[in-house]
């Protein structure tokens, strides 16, 4: 069943409804949450995507008419089993770059970037291989050296740009 999503402006303003699939073909803005995950010392949780790409700890698509802190709670629920975080949300951006997991489409996102403390639960199968903890200047600094995205998936470059430079 396609997963139906809002297509936007860049004002985040509604302009239809479509296929998330249509959305990525056609590199159509739409919204997406990004959560950081942080430990007592400082430490992000990065994730490792079954390709072995590193991205956020948690993120995923606003569904049709969802809100974004909805959102957030339910991606970090459903990848990570965190279910009970306090979510405090700490920026937004714009991503738009080429995916090579996504067949080297362009991609185009709105986000909201949140973090909380917590400890990951439950990783959810399929979604998320494993994670683990890292200090956010030696990730962004290695993230420097991937200039193909081979490594890192270029939305999390971006979010972490954010995450240590709140605008």
């Amino acid at each position: 069943m396609p997963e139906i999503i809002d297509w936007i402006d860049e004002s985040d303003q509604k302009l239809g409804e479509v296929d998330l699939d249509k959305a990525h073909n056609e590199a159509l803005l739409h919204r997406l949450v990004v959560i950081y995950v942080l430990n007592t010392k400082g430490e992000i949780l990065v994730q490792v995507r079954p390709s072995g790409r590193l991205d956020h700890s948690s993120a995923g698509h606003l569904g049709l008419n969802e809100d974004y802190d909805v959102a957030a709670s339910r991606e970090l629920c459903e990848e990570l089993g965190i279910c009970d975080a306090k979510l405090e949300e700490i920026g937004r951006g714009t991503y738009d770059g080429i995916e090579p997991e996504v067949e080297e489409k362009r991609i185009r996102h709105l986000y909201r970037l949140y973090q909380c403390k917590a400890k990951p639960r439950q990783l959810r199968k399929g979604e998320v291989k494993s994670a683990y903890w890292a200090d956010p200047l030696k990730v962004w600094e290695e993230m420097k050296r991937d200039r193909e995205n081979l490594k890192y998936c270029g939305n999390f470059k971006h979010s972490l740009e954010l995450f240590l430079h709140p605008r």
